[in-house]
C-alpha cells in the first residue's frame, strides 16, 4: 500500500479530530501581538480575542519560513522514508508560505505541492 503524507499549514484551521485520524502534519503560521512572534495553534485562540479586547488591535500574521518546512520534511522523510509528501498549500495570493514551502522541498524527492488558492477552512474541505 502506498504510504501518502500530507501537510498543510495551521492556517488550514483544520480540526484535531481529523488531523488525528488521517495522516496529515500542520506546520504552524505565525501571530504576532506586540512584536512577539507567536506559533499558531500554539496558545488558545481565546488569547486573541483577549488581546484585541485590551488594545484594540488585530494581530498580524507572518508566513511558514523555508526552515520550518524543511524541519518538517525532514522529519516526515525519517519517519516515513518511502512516503510520498502531498503538500497543500496556504493561498500564494495572499501568503509567502507556499512559496516558502518550495523552496524548502527543493531538497527533497518524492514531495509533490499543491497550491490550493484558499485560506482557512476553504483550504481544508
Amino acid at each position: 500500500m502506498r504510504n501518502i503524507i500530507l501537510t498543510t499549514e495551521s492556517g488550514a484551521d483544520l480540526s484535531e479530530s481529523l488531523i488525528k485520524h488521517y495522516p496529515i502534519r500542520v506546520v504552524p503560521m505565525h501571530v504576532i501581538m506586540d512584536d512577539i512572534d507567536y506559533k499558531d495553534g500554539h496558545f488558545p485562540v481565546t488569547d486573541i480575542f483577549d488581546y484585541y479586547d485590551k488594545t484594540k488591535k488585530i494581530p498580524s500574521t507572518t508566513s511558514t519560513n523555508p526552515n520550518e518546512y524543511e524541519a518538517l520534511f525532514s522529519e516526515i522523510r525519517q519517519e516515513h522514508p518511502d512516503a510520498t509528501i502531498v503538500h497543500i498549500g496556504y493561498t500564494s495570493k495572499a501568503s509567502s508560505s507556499f512559496q516558502n514551502a518550495l523552496i524548502a522541498g527543493e531538497e527533497f524527492e518524492n514531495i509533490h505541492f499543491i497550491d490550493a488558492l484558499n485560506v482557512t477552512a476553504g483550504l481544508g474541505a
